[in-house]
């Protein structure tokens, strides 16, 4: 929890980073209790877009699905809403990836609130977009898309029925439009997180110019504002001014954005620093971090010390 009385601003101690740098040590975040299982994610299709067939795909790499159930749930007046994102993957070849992504509310049954289909240029793991088709319940509402979703399995089918989708604004290339005629069904070997938010409990975090003086230390918010849960092995946490992601129980990143300081985050995970030092709970959702260094191109190091969790 915030203590605005004891809260040293993280603007009071770049003064102190930027002439410090430090190593990192210690120990390493994974979890020798996790397993990595045979998975397998798969996406079946008999859909085209623009006259070229979207295939259907498959993958063996538990850490690249090509279909991702994901589970959200977003605070608000205090309490967490829960909705739901499907996104279905097609490499077409080595440059070009198509996405179809579907959001729904807690009514994951219903309408969508909106259906999108993307079109990426690849270079290798970087993705940029190149076209965006969608329907929204903004703006062009999505009409009755039939659909079955197994919230256990995470196992789901859509059938579209000349769906008609617009481009978005941001491009003037032709077409338009679009429609979509056929089904996509997306299927996980492993089933999804079954997720449980516990109560909330009393925590603290600091950040600090060295690992060893947390007296000079800046307070964080640690509660989060929005969870999400994709397949069984990947999580990410929204808190005020922190981002966490989690793959196989394993802090894979930590992003730090001060308030007016968005063009220098501190990260670790992101760029050539590796996280350490930070161990997740996959019961409670909390994530302890002991001097987890972090590093800004523009501002050097600092150390988080403390907990995050609901």
């Amino acid at each position: 929890m915030y203590n605005h009385n004891k809260r040293i601003s993280i603007l009071g101690l770049l003064s102190t980073i930027i002439f410090l740098s430090a190593c990192g040590g210690g120990s390493s975040n994974s979890d020798t209790n996790y397993t990595t299982p045979k998975v397998e994610t798969e996406v079946k299709t008999d859909l085209k877009f623009l006259n070229t067939p979207l295939p259907s795909a498959q993958s063996k790499n538990v850490n690249e699905p090509v279909y991702r159930y994901t589970q959200i749930f977003t605070k608000e007046n205090n309490q967490f809403k829960q909705s739901y994102q499907l996104e279905f993957d097609f490499n077409i070849d080595t440059n070009t990836l198509y996405r179809l992504e579907a959001n729904y509310d807690e009514l994951i049954n219903s309408t969508p609130n909106s259906i999108k289909l993307i079109q990426f240029k690849k270079n290798g793991r970087q993705l940029s977009i190149q076209q965006e088709f969608r329907c929204s319940k903004n703006d062009n509402p999505c009409p009755t898309i039939i659909s079955s979703i197994n919230i256990k399995t995470g196992q789901a089918m859509l059938n579209f029925n000349n769906l008609l989708l617009s481009k978005s604004a941001w491009t003037n290339e032709l077409p338009n439009t679009i429609t979509l005629s056929g089904f996509i069904e997306g299927i996980l070997t492993e089933a999804p997180t079954k997720v449980q938010l516990p109560s909330s409990q009393s925590r603290t975090l600091n950040v600090s110019a060295l690992p060893s003086e947390l007296d000079q230390k800046s307070s964080l918010s640690t509660q989060y504002k929005k969870l999400s849960f994709t397949n069984h092995n990947q999580a990410a946490f929204q808190l005020e001014e922190l981002s966490i992601g989690i793959q196989n129980n394993q802090v894979q990143y930590v992003s730090l954005t001060p308030p007016n300081l968005i063009l220098y985050p501190f990260s670790c995970g992101i760029y050539d620093l590796k996280c350490t030092n930070g161990v997740y709970n996959p019961n409670d959702y909390s994530v302890i971090f002991n001097n987890t260094k972090l590093h800004s191109l523009m501002l050097g190091y600092i150390y988080l010390y403390g907990s995050t969790g609901l």
